[in-house]
Parts: C-alpha cells; structure tokens; sequence
C-alpha cells in the first residue's frame, strides 16, 4: 500500500433550472492505495485501490463533516500520451446537518491526454447512484413527496429548502489540469449533469476551479 496525504480547495459555480449559486468547498484527508501492475512496460495495464478518509470543510456549515470512500479502477495506456480508467467508487459523508448527509456509488469511464509534461486534459462520462441535495423555493410539493429529510436555508441570500433526495445522475465532465510541482496541481473543469427521480428531472451545469496538493 502506499500512503499519501492530500488537500484541496474548490470553487464552483452552479446554474441548474432552480437557481444559480456559488460554492466553496476544502478537504484535507489521507489516502491509502494499492497498485498491480499486468506485465512489464509503461503500456502495461493496472488495476488499483484507494481507500480515502477527508474532512470537508464549506461555506454551508452544514455540509461540513467526515467522507468516507473506496474507489476500484482498472488503467490503460495506449501510448505514452492517452491513457483509459474505468473506475467503480463507494462513498459516505457524515455531514454536520443530516440533510447534507450523502451515500452513494458511481461508475466512471474517463480518457486522459498528456500535453508536454504539465498539463494534462481529461473528458469523462459518469453514472451515479444516491443521495443528492436539491435547493428550492417553497413551496414545491413534488420535492416534498420525494424529500422525507428537508431543512430552510438561506445560503444564496434568499429563503429557500434543501431537500435530500435518493437519485440517478448521469454527467460529462471536461478537465484540464496544469501541474505546479510534483505534488500540487490547478484544475478547471466544466461538467453537465442530468438528476432523475420520477417525476422529477432536472439538469446542472458546473463550472469549478480547484487547487490540489498531494505529499
């Protein structure tokens, strides 16, 4: 196993059909990771597993708390520019309020490019199964009827309720990531989401910028 420790810092701005908001997040935790590599070769494929353990920090005091998750992904090389993962992840937050409480397992399939030796771009597709927190103003009985767990809040400026719902979420996500040094990184991204619960269906489009530091 090979044990790291890591933070990072995000900020994200997020426009969905019920509202525009922004949002600040930080992490800091350690990671624990076991690699196999099939073969000798830079080419050759690996499969890995990464036990993490954060505490989230954010502006919405209530989503601060300990997250908990195992990812499992297989990797391959195609050359020394282009690289494939697909990826199956568990995760759990313990939020300081239950509503922002999450529980959930996502599948990924991301490719990766290399452009010289700092900056890397990686496009991914996404399927998540879990919980989610959808904001809106009340009131809104098709989100009541599917959010036992709802709190007020006024985090944009307004009133309005969070509700935690149990969803589907499909999204592509587009990176691009420059390296500082051999443990930091800045990465901007842009991700679409679509979240389904019968009958609700809404969709986020997620803009963020996040530096990271591994040692």
């Amino acid at each position: 196993f090979k044990q790291k420790t890591a933070y990072e810092i995000r900020l994200s701005l997020v426009g969905s059909e019920m509202c525009i908001r922004d949002r600040m997040t930080g992490a800091i935790g350690a990671r624990a990771e076991w690699r196999h590599k099939f073969g000798l070769g830079s080419l050759a494929p690996v499969l890995s597993a990464e036990i993490a353990g954060d505490f989230v920090t954010a502006k919405e005091s209530g989503r601060r708390g300990p997250l908990a998750g195992l990812t499992v992904a297989w990797q391959k090389r195609f050359n020394d520019v282009t690289r494939l993962t697909i990826a199956q992840a568990i995760s759990r937050r313990y939020a300081k309020v239950a509503v922002f409480d999450q529980e959930a397992h996502e599948s990924s399939i991301a490719v990766d490019r290399d452009f010289g030796d700092l900056n890397r771009l990686t496009f991914s597709v996404h399927h998540r199964e879990g919980d989610v927190v959808s904001y809106a103003t009340p009131p809104r009985p098709d989100l009541v009827a599917l959010a036992s767990n709802r709190i007020a809040v006024d985090t944009f400026g307004r009133p309005m309720v969070a509700y935690s719902i149990d969803a589907r979420t499909w999204s592509a996500r587009a990176a691009f990531a420059r390296a500082l040094d051999e443990n930091s990184a800045i990465i901007a991204a842009y991700e679409w989401r679509q979240t389904e619960r019968k009958p609700l269906r809404y969709a986020n489009h997620l803009v963020s910028f996040a530096f990271v530091h591994q040692s």
